[in-house]
């Protein structure tokens, strides 16, 4: 996570410790007013440089966009009528899952940044979404089980403690970036991301 905005961050809590040792020494010699003004110094350096942590560590689950990367590869068994077992390679892990319906389909999220963000060296990132079922029929699309799975990776902060990328200032989320083809017994799928959206093929 070699970036400038991890030396930003670096900077803002490094640079809290000298008004919070000037604050201490005014407290005490009992310079109240001089002690006020720079420890709110140090606490708005201390709550920034925290705050750039805490965005880092959520950037952390989300993938570097560039040109066109590899996303997953699909493989497909099938277990009975509409039923299939479908494992997933992201490169991170490998995941079995179990669809029903004709055809399986990948969701993912794509970030793009735009002023003071884009000025941190933040890239645009993408993350796996979901894997689902589908039907062709849209009967059975309403109607028929349904079999939805999450392919969001755990962050490394607990839930209370996570930034919502989508949610700031300066972040533009593009969501319907999302690929899907026949679930047939024994086929082997690509799913490549390009900055227009999710592309999946059918391997040889």
């Amino acid at each position: 996570m070699n970036s400038p905005s991890l030396w930003l961050a670096s900077a803002l809590l490094a640079g809290a410790a000298l008004p919070a040792i000037l604050g201490l020494r005014a407290l005490r010699r009992r310079r109240w007013l001089g002690a006020g003004l720079a420890l709110g110094n140090a606490a708005l350096l201390l709550g920034a440089g925290l705050f750039l942590l805490l965005l880092l560590a959520q950037v952390h689950t989300y993938r570097r966009l560039t040109d066109e990367v590899p996303v997953a590869t699909l493989t497909v068994e099938a277990l009975g009528p509409r039923l299939y077992r479908v494992v997933l390679d992201d490169g991170r892990r490998l995941g079995l899952y179990r669809l029903r319906g004709d055809q399986w389909r990948v969701d993912a999220q794509v970030l793009v940044w735009h002023g003071p963000l884009r000025l941190l060296g933040l890239p645009p990132l993408y993350r796996l979404e979901r894997l689902s079922g589908r039907y062709r029929d849209p009967v059975l699309e309403l109607h028929a089980p349904r079999s939805v799975h999450d392919l969001r990776p755990g962050g490394p902060l607990p839930e209370w403690l996570t930034v919502p990328l989508e949610r700031l200032p300066g972040a533009d989320t593009r969501y319907g970036s999302s690929a899907y083809m026949d679930l047939e017994d024994g086929a082997r799928y690509a799913v490549r991301l390009t900055p227009t959206g999710l592309i999946a093929r059918r391997l040889p």
